[in-house]
C-alpha cells in the first residue's frame, strides 16, 4: 500500500512521531492538488516526490538536525526493514537500528536518499530518478556506489558488531 510505503519513508528521515505529521501534511495537500494528480505519468513517483518536498519543507520550518539524537535516529529505523542480520547472535533490535543508521550517516545526502527510497520504500530506479530528478542510470549507478561504499565501511571497521553486518540482508527489489 502507498501510504505504508510513504511512511517507512518518512520515518527513515525524520522519526516516527515527525513523519505522522509530515505525511498528514502530504495528504492534505493531495486533496489541495488533487487536480494535479490527473496530470502525473506516475503517480507513486508524484506522491513521494510531493513527499520529499513536504519532508524538505518541514525540516528548514522545523530546523531539526535529523541525526543529532541516539533516540531519533533509533525511531528513524524503528519502522524500517532491518539491514543488519537479525540472527546474528549477540546483536540487538537497538543495535541494528542504531548501527544500520550510523552506516546510512556516511553517507551524502544524495546518496542516502537513494537508498531510503529504494530500500525502506520498495521504488524502482524509474521512480526514484523522478523523485530526484536524476536519469534512472544515474539513480542505478548512485544507488549500487551507496551500498558498495556501505560494504567498505563494514570491512574497514574495527568494531565485531559492524564486522557482522551483511549487505546482502539489504532488500534490493
Amino acid at each position: 500500500m502507498l501510504g505504508d510505503r510513504l511512511s517507512r519513508y518518512l520515518v527513515s528521515r525524520h522519526g516516527v512521531a515527525d513523519s505522522q505529521d509530515i505525511l498528514q501534511d502530504v495528504f492534505a495537500r493531495l486533496v489541495r492538488y488533487h487536480k494535479r494528480l490527473a496530470k502525473a505519468k506516475n503517480l507513486t513517483a508524484y506522491v513521494f516526490l510531493m513527499a520529499k518536498n513536504e519532508s524538505s519543507r518541514w525540516a528548514k520550518k522545523n530546523k531539526k538536525n535529523h541525526t543529532s539524537h541516539l533516540s531519533d535516529s533509533v525511531d528513524k529505523m524503528s519502522h524500517a526493514k532491518e539491514v543488519v542480520d537479525p540472527n546474528v547472535p549477540g546483536i540487538t533490535q537497538f543495535e541494528n537500528r542504531e548501527l544500520a543508521q550510523r552506516l546510512l550517516d556516511e553517507l551524502t545526502d544524495e546518496s542516502r536518499e537513494i537508498v531510503l527510497l529504494k530500500i525502506y520504500s520498495g521504488l524502482t530506479f524509474a521512480e526514484v530518478a523522478k523523485i530526484l530528478g536524476i536519469p534512472e542510470a544515474t539513480a542505478a549507478t548512485k544507488y549500487r556506489r551507496a551500498i558498495l561504499k556501505l560494504q567498505d565501511l563494514v570491512a574497514d571497521s574495527d568494531e565485531t558488531k559492524v564486522n557482522q553486518f551483511n549487505p546482502a540482508n539489504l532488500k534490493t527489489s
